[in-house]
């Protein structure tokens, strides 16, 4: 059962990777798979950057160095349980600024992020101005980590 899973998963999203193949997009083939099981009917262009549509609102997002799923959350809904509407929110750990999104478009009132990865806070700040929400959103480059891990990232 779980071979049938993975060669329709293939089958299936392989209409749209041909076609971004020819539009010149040239996000690895395993990661286009992925994005095109959660998202069908959306695209990712030679920017870099992907538009999908979430409550019925697009959002834009750059994903840079990294690969189009930092959506994901937008596809699993992971965060529609928290009560963020008409609050203000503490998100540690904002990573690429999907979750400001996701916030905001649920009605928080301001959102306050801290990330530490230096990579992933650069992408934040570009995701938060394509989605043009800086007016609520206020991030920061900080964290509180080990020592070890500060000395695996080489901080």
């Amino acid at each position: 059962m779980k071979l049938v899973k993975a060669v329709l998963k293939h089958i299936f999203t392989l209409p749209q990777i041909i076609v971004h193949r020819m539009r010149g997009v040239v996000t690895p083939y395993g990661q286009m798979v992925t994005f095109f099981r959660y998202f069908p009917l959306e695209k990712i262009n030679k920017n870099k950057t992907i538009k999908i549509n979430y409550r019925k609102t697009a959002v834009k997002f750059y994903y840079g160095d990294l690969y189009p799923m930092a959506a994901g959350e937008f596809a699993a809904h992971d965060y529609d349980w928290l009560p963020v509407e008409g609050a203000d929110v503490v998100d540690i750990g904002a990573a690429v600024g999907d979750t400001a999104v996701i916030f905001s478009l649920r009605g928080a009132k301001k959102i306050i992020g801290y990330e530490l990865n230096k990579r992933f806070f650069e992408i934040a700040k570009i995701n938060i101005a394509l989605n043009k929400i800086e007016d609520k959103v206020n991030l920061n480059y900080c964290g509180i980590a080990s020592k070890k891990y500060l000395k695996m990232m080489k901080f």
